[in-house]
C-alpha cells in the first residue's frame, strides 16, 4: 500500500486497522510526543497527525528515543541535585523517564538512601553503579526478567526492594536476594511468577531473613506499620538537628 492510498483510505483513522489483525503494531512516543505506530509487515509507518516515514527512518527513530528518555534521566538527576553536591543526596525519584537504561547515575552518590526507578522500560540494570548505603529501590513497572545479580553486588544494604511489574516468570531469579543480609521487605505483585502456585512459601524459603513479601508476613499478616517510610525515618533520625 502506497503512503497517498494510505491516507485516502484512512479519512480519520489509523489506516492500520485496516490491515488483518494477526500482526499487532507496536507504538512508541516520539520526544516531540508525536505517536508513531508501525510494524514490520508493512511499508508505511503513519503518524497520527496524517503523517508518513519510511522503514528507513525507523533505525534513526529508535535512536532519538533512546536519547531523549536517557537526557531526561540526566536532567531530572541534575535538578534534584539543586546545587548540591551528589555525595550529599539521600533520595533521588527517577521515576516515569520511560528510560531504557540507568544514565547519569554514579557512584559518587556515595549517600544515596532511597532510589526510585519505576515506571521507566529498563530490561537491564546494565548502569547502575556502586551505591553501598542505598536502603530503598524501587524498580517497579519495568521490565526486568534476568537475574538480579548486579543488584546485589551493587547495593549490597538493601532492606526493601520493590520488583512488582516486571516480567519475573521464575522464582529462582530472585534467589540472589538472598545474600542481601538486611533485606526486609520484597515486593514481586503482579509479576508472572504470581501463578506458581504456593509462591509466597517458597519465596520466604530462598531469602530466610525476609520479614515482608507484597506487604504480609510469612503468616499472611499485614505490615502494620508503613515500612515504605521507614527507611526515611531512620536517616532522619540520623540527621544532626541544629541548635
Amino acid at each position: 500500500m502506497t503512503s497517498e492510498s494510505a491516507r485516502n483510505k484512512g479519512q480519520g483513522r489509523n489506516p492500520l486497522l485496516d490491515h488483518p489483525p494477526r500482526v499487532v503494531p507496536t507504538r512508541i512516543t516520539c520526544p516531540s510526543s508525536t505517536t508513531i505506530w508501525y510494524s514490520s509487515k508493512w511499508q508505511d509507518v503513519h503518524l497520527d497527525d496524517g503523517d508518513y516515514l519510511s522503514f528507513e527512518h525507523i533505525l534513526v527513530l529508535s535512536t532519538v528515543v533512546s536519547k531523549s528518555s536517557s537526557l531526561k534521566m540526566e536532567a531530572l538527576i541534575k535538578t534534584q541535585l539543586n546545587g548540591k553536591e551528589p555525595s550529599e543526596v539521600i533520595e533521588l525519584q527517577l521515576d516515569n523517564c520511560d528510560a531504557l537504561a540507568i544514565e547519569g547515575l554514579t557512584d559518587e552518590f556515595s549517600n544515596l538512601v532511597i532510589l526510585a526507578l519505576n515506571g521507566n522500560a529498563l530490561s537491564t540494570l546494565k548502569g547502575l553503579p556502586k551505591l553501598e548505603s542505598l536502603m530503598s529501590i524501587d524498580l517497579s513497572d519495568n521490565k526486568l526478567s534476568a537475574s538480579l545479580d548486579v543488584l546485589v553486588k551493587r547495593c549490597p544494604q538493601l532492606t526493601h526492594v520493590n520488583l512488582s511489574g516486571n516480567d519475573i516468570k521464575e522464582i529462582e531469579k530472585l534467589l540472589p536476594l538472598k545474600n542481601l543480609a538486611n533485606l526486609v521487605c520484597l515486593d514481586v505483585m503482579d509479576c508472572p511468577l504470581e501463578k506458581t502456585a504456593g509462591y509466597p512459601k517458597k519465596v520466604f524459603e530462598i531469602i530466610p531473613n525476609l520479614e515482608y513479601l507484597n506487604g504480609l508476613d510469612v503468616n499472611g499478616e499485614e505490615d502494620e506499620e508503613d515500612s515504605s517510610d521507614d527507611v526515611v525515618d531512620e536517616e532522619s533520625d540520623d540527621e544532626e538537628v541544629p541548635n
